[in-house]
Formats: structure tokens, sequence, C-alpha cells
């Protein structure tokens, strides 16, 4: 078995390896194919909180992880776990907004699905249930919530 690559390891022609990422702590990713064991729990947390969500379209920065903790505050037992971790893939992948999601899923599903291959790899490192749809469900009415009371303009059918 190879030794997982750090930063360190990858050939100065090349920034990174077609597919991966490197992480805060110097772990290579391959987003297609994640080793479980270099998944770290510091590396999701940095990501996340330096992730903005909606492309960082909002009257202030608000990160994915601060959208994180709100659900996580709302819930009880496994389901708090489970709405901390839902965006998790997101430190890896970025924070990519709902209609280019859809995009992708019609037109290269083979990326939404190693995305969800991600969040499952996540889900079972940390000994977590896969979120159900109570988590969607909150997740979006926390979307909701949080463009109405954001300064974010609402969008209107016929918006010009």
């Amino acid at each position: 078995m190879n030794k997982p690559l750090t930063a360190v390891d990858i050939d100065n022609k090349k920034i990174i390896y077609d597919g991966c990422m490197i992480t805060k702590t110097g772990k290579v990713i391959d987003l297609f194919n994640p080793d479980p064991a270099l998944i770290l729990i510091e590396d999701i947390a940095h990501g996340l909180a330096n992730t903005c969500r909606w492309n960082g379209h909002t009257q202030q920065f608000w990160s994915v992880s601060q959208h994180s903790c709100m659900g996580y505050d709302m819930l009880t037992g496994i389901s708090k776990m489970q709405f901390l971790l839902h965006d998790a893939e997101e430190a890896y992948w970025g924070d990519i907004i709902k209609p280019i999601k859809n995009i992708i899923e019609q037109k290269c599903p083979e990326i939404k699905t190693a995305m969800d291959n991600f969040s499952c790899i996540i889900f079972k490192k940390f000994g977590i249930p896969f979120p159900d749809i109570l988590i969607k469900d909150l997740d979006f009415e926390l979307l909701r919530v949080t463009i109405m009371f954001s300064g974010l303009p609402q969008w209107q059918k016929n918006n010009s």
C-alpha cells in the first residue's frame, strides 16, 4: 500500500494533481476517490468556516459552518451531528449554488455522484447515520429564513 500523499510530495511542474486538492493540514485529497483516513475534522471545520454561503453574495460574511451550527442548535440527539455535517463535503468541493448543482446533476451526473459519495464517506468515517428528510427540510427552512433576514434581495418571478 502506498503512503498517502501530502503537499510536499507533489511534483513542482503541477500545483496539484488533477481531481485533487490540498487541505489546510497539507493532505492531498482525491475528490473522486477519497481516502477516509485523510479526512480530518479540523480540515472540515476550517474549510466550512472559510466558505461563504451563496458564493459570497451576502451583505456580510455568512459561512457554511455558521449555517450548520444554527441547525445544530435547533435539533436534539443524533440529528444535531447529522445537521452539523450535512454540508461537510463542501469543505472539499466548495459550496456550489443549487442552480449550478442542478445543471451538474443533469449534464455531469458523475460529478454529483462523486460529491454524494464523498458525503457518505464522511458520515461513515465519523459513525453518523446519513441525514434523513428532517435534515433536508430544516436545511431548506434555514435557507428561507436566512435569506429573509440577511438583507439579500428576495427573488420574484419576472424580476427585472
